[in-house]
């Protein structure tokens, strides 16, 4: 067995958490592969909910986890799950974990309200076999602090072939120049500021945000809060890469301006933050004039946070201005 254990990262996606495990297991460092999602896009449309009309993506740099963390992923389709499971057993005798991509059907230790009722997709990650050989041990960081065992016939029942290998490698040192430019030219191909000032009068406009919730079995599950999330989610990375970056000593013509980006992706995370916690409140809110109360207070907050978005924009543009090559 191979005993990396399970780390759940902050917002992150099954597929993420198995990342965050594996980089922390081999002490490498992630934080860069998920400050690439900053972008926000809102498009209402007539009878659209707010959690469908704005856009977000909680992507995951591959490209960087290959070469500054060294980790290298590869998705395999197999035939059928019999195929697949050689394929686990093959690596698992090499050392290295092998992701499997399974219906959370025949997950027996997720979501309870989802074994042996609702198909979904999931993924965890196998680092061993048990004793008998009749299970796989894995790890799953959304749903569990600990290892599990994945018994072989709910694999083949659950598996339609899909799997990541995993390798590692050395990594390259990051460049901080070509990482900052590489986020800002990112960030800048959406006008993030102008869209999250709109959502915030969206919510300032409406009567209720109940339709929201409406068809989910709990807040979290809701188009509203994923999208408020990976907003967040995105701001947090970015504070964990400059600060990062700034702990490694850039070279002076990055320096202040990667200070200025730290301090305003971190006071975004906080503020981010507090939105997520208003919107929970609002969630429990069924009283007219105290949800119309709840509406105000996120409204005005998202109004501040799309202040701090445009200096965060103007502070990326001028550091990417500051550091451009003389020709």
């Amino acid at each position: 067995m191979i005993p990396i254990v399970p780390i759940r990262g902050i917002s992150t996606t099954c597929f993420q958490d198995l990342i965050v495990s594996v980089a922390t297991y081999w002490e490498r460092e992630y934080a860069f592969i998920f400050a690439e999602s900053l972008n926000v896009r809102f498009e209402p449309e007539p009878g659209r909910l707010l959690g469908a009309a704005i856009r977000t993506d909680k992507h995951t740099s591959l490209d960087l986890l290959c070469r500054y963390t060294g980790m290298e992923l590869r998705q395999r389709s197999c035939a059928d799950s019999g195929e697949a499971l050689a394929v686990v057993r093959s690596e698992l005798a090499e050392g290295r974990p092998v992701a499997i991509e399974f219906d959370a059907y025949w997950n027996p230790w997720g979501n309870k309200a989802a074994y042996q009722q609702v198909h979904s997709e999931h993924i965890c990650l196998v680092t061993g076999f048990d004793a008998d050989g009749e299970s796989l041990l894995c790890i799953d960081p959304t749903f569990s602090v600990g290892q599990e065992r994945l018994p072989l016939d709910h694999f083949m029942n659950g598996n339609r072939g899909g799997l990541i290998t995993v390798s590692r490698h050395d990594p390259v040192e990051p460049e901080p120049l070509d990482l900052m430019r590489r986020i800002a030219a990112k960030y800048q191909e959406s006008r993030n500021a102008e869209a999250i000032h709109a959502i915030a009068n969206a919510i300032r406009g409406s009567a209720s945000l109940a339709e929201e919730f409406e068809q989910v079995f709990d807040f979290w599950a809701s188009p509203l809060f994923q999208k408020l999330d990976t907003i967040y989610y995105a701001r947090h990375y970015l504070s964990e890469t400059t600060a990062l970056l700034i702990q490694r000593g850039p070279e002076p013509s990055l320096g202040q301006p990667l200070d200025r980006i730290r301090r305003i992706s971190d006071q975004l995370t906080k503020d981010w933050d507090v939105v997520q916690k208003l919107l929970i409140k609002h969630y429990g809110v069924r009283a007219a004039k105290k949800e119309e109360r709840a509406l105000q207070q996120l409204s005005q907050r998202i109004a501040a946070n799309a202040a701090l978005e445009a200096e965060l924009e103007q502070a990326l543009g001028a550091m990417a201005e500051a550091t451009r090559p003389v020709c």
